[in-house]
């Protein structure tokens, strides 16, 4: 229906929303006025009604503002309107699109949202494939050719995620922004990370060996903070507990405000202080990675993964009901959101636990679910490859079969470096 077509009313009604909505959004992009999510969600519905008489750099810095405060601030666990909310931006994306406008970074924002609702979701892909369909030069589609890769890696699909990066390496010319030729060495280390931790070495300590003269640039930061934070993870598989705990908190300082970001932190240091036996420490991380994951409105993987802390936490406590209850749940959502990876720790969890508890005929089904999962989803290159990959999951299994052996936790004193006074 065009403006002709309205009725005296209709017309009037559109007029003063125009209005109102047009100068409150303006006020709000120039920072003049704040907004939180509740608020910028129904600007960004007003923006739908009225977009057509807001200028495209407004509306964009509408949709590019919006994303950045839930994904850096959240909405808190009452807000319900996630699916307006994120209908409204990619409508209003879309209407950017067809004017024209660059609208790369606000898809690959859309996919970031998109990936804390439903981690795997061929929504996600759509999304990441969008923003490389609408990139206007070389730069913006690298960063959506490095998010697609990011995506494959999540879904564990290894060899696809490593040849968007070869094409991202095809692409970086010698002025290319500093974060992508970092951010590449990164994310390459995070593909070998499940399959060969010695290449995955490499590329992250090539990534920090990148970044670190270029710290003060845009993105670079968070890049290597993301190395860092892998490099700790490394650390914690082969049993060094102390330099994980500080390669974490390093990380940490380094990185950007992204909440999930801030969660998964949490999450790790609780994981090593579980399998330390460090107890009401690593309940204060849980419960912050917890409360963390719910401001944020995340409800997929990260939820999962942190299940599985929950469990070796419960394990620990010898609260076993508990712990079997919380696997099984974390089971769902892993497998509810495409995150084979989450769903074969988990698997292992309640394995180990079923083994503690003598429950033989509870093994069988998760050996098998375990070993299908593994064999379709995390072999890669091959069978020249796979007793690497097996020694690889080897390493992943040993803080599970350390906790089952320490009941009393270790006699060495380890303290928390995160500063936080608990």
């Amino acid at each position: 229906m065009t403006t002709a077509q309205l009725s005296d009313w209709q017309q009037l009604s559109l007029r003063y929303a125009e209005r109102r909505f047009g100068t409150e959004i303006a006020q709000v992009v120039a920072g003049m006025v704040a907004a939180d999510v509740p608020k910028l969600s129904t600007l960004l519905r007003s923006a739908v009604v009225t977009g057509d008489r807001i200028p495209s750099e407004t509306l964009h810095a509408l949709v590019a503002l919006s994303f950045d405060k839930v994904l850096t601030i959240g909405a808190g666990p009452g807000f319900s309107e996630y699916a307006q909310f994120f209908d409204s931006a990619l409508l209003i994306i879309e209407e950017l699109r067809r004017r024209g406008s660059s609208t790369t970074s606000l898809w690959l924002a859309a996919a970031r949202f998109e990936a804390r609702l439903a981690n795997g979701s061929p929504r996600r892909r759509k999304l990441i494939e969008q923003a490389a369909e609408a990139s206007l030069n070389d730069v913006e589609r690298v960063h959506a050719l490095l998010t697609l890769a990011k995506y494959h890696t999540d879904v564990s699909a290894y060899g696809r995620a490593r040849r968007r990066l070869d094409e991202c390496r095809r692409l970086l010319t010698a002025d290319a922004p500093s974060e992508y030729v970092v951010d590449v060495e990164t994310a390459t280390g995070i593909s070998y990370y499940y399959a060969d931790t010695e290449a995955a070495e490499r590329y992250f300590d090539r990534a920090v060996e990148l970044g670190q003269p270029v710290l003060g640039e845009r993105g670079v930061r968070q890049a290597v903070a993301t190395a860092v934070h892998y490099l700790g993870r490394l650390a914690h598989d082969h049993g060094d507990l102390r330099s994980a705990l500080h390669l974490y908190v390093g990380a940490e300082h380094l990185s950007d405000n992204m909440l999930t970001g801030q969660g998964f932190f949490h999450q790790r240091l609780a994981e090593v202080l579980v399998a330390h036996g460090t107890v009401e420490q690593a309940r204060y991380h849980i419960e912050q990675a917890n409360a963390i994951f719910t401001q944020a409105g995340e409800v997929s993987i990260a939820v999962a993964v942190l299940r599985g802390t929950w469990v070796r936490f419960y394990v620990r406590l010898g609260e076993f009901d508990h712990a079997e209850r919380t696997g099984v749940d974390g089971l769902k959502i892993s497998h509810d959101h495409i995150g084979p990876r989450a769903e074969l720790v988990l698997l292992a969890e309640l394995f180990m636990l079923q083994l503690r508890r003598r429950r033989w005929l509870g093994l069988v089904p998760l050996a098998l679910r375990g070993g299908w999962l593994f064999f379709w989803t995390e072999t890669t290159g091959g069978v020249h490859r796979l007793p690497r990959q097996l020694m690889t999951v080897v390493r992943r299994l040993a803080p599970m079969v350390r906790l089952r052996r320490r009941e009393t936790g270790s006699r060495e004193v380890l303290e928390c470096p995160c500063g936080a006074g608990h």
